[in-house]
């Protein structure tokens, strides 16, 4: 029997706000039959993920835009389980150095995606560079589904051989 290794490529944006409100109100509205799929917040409800947010963001008033919003979306009929997701969310926080960040998943629509709101402001009052963040963006869009994950040595980025690629057996 021959295992055949099927990689799905991940589209992502990334967007940059003030304000951790509009965002997260978004994410888990209702209508969007949302499902909060990873998170690094104690709290799960929406007020309370603003109210962590932005006692975080309080420690660097110098950073106007704290906020930063991922959508990672999957090709159409393409599926990931809700720990399937945490863990690509969690691979794409840590790239980007977050501490605090929420995923979640709208149901809504036959294309299935995942919001990834994330502070940039870390406990020691430090924001990661924004500078270069189309570049990752783009280095990140290789991420794969993690059904089984692989070291690929040859695979680098700009920021170091600190990814993994990720593929399924089908």
């Amino acid at each position: 029997m021959t295992t055949r290794t099927r990689t799905t490529t991940m589209i992502s944006r990334i967007n940059h706000r003030s304000n951790f409100g509009p965002i997260v109100g978004y994410a888990l509205k209702t209508a969007k039959r949302p499902e909060i799929v990873g998170t690094a917040l104690c709290a799960t409800d929406t007020l309370g993920i603003i109210r962590g947010f932005e006692g975080l963001s309080r420690l660097n008033t110098r950073c106007k835009l704290p906020v930063a919003h991922l959508v990672l979306s999957l090709a159409r009929g393409e599926h990931l389980s809700a720990a399937q997701w945490a863990e690509v969310c969690a691979c794409v926080a840590k790239e980007f150095g977050a501490v605090q960040w929420v995923a979640a998943k709208h149901n809504d629509t036959d294309c299935e995606h995942v919001h990834l709101i994330m502070s940039r402001v870390r406990p020691d009052r430090k924001t990661w560079s924004t500078s270069n963040e189309r570049l990752r963006m783009r280095t990140l869009s290789a991420v794969r589904s993690p059904l089984r994950r692989r070291r690929a040595e040859s695979f680098s980025t700009p920021f170091g051989p600190r990814l993994e690629e990720w593929c399924w057996l089908a």
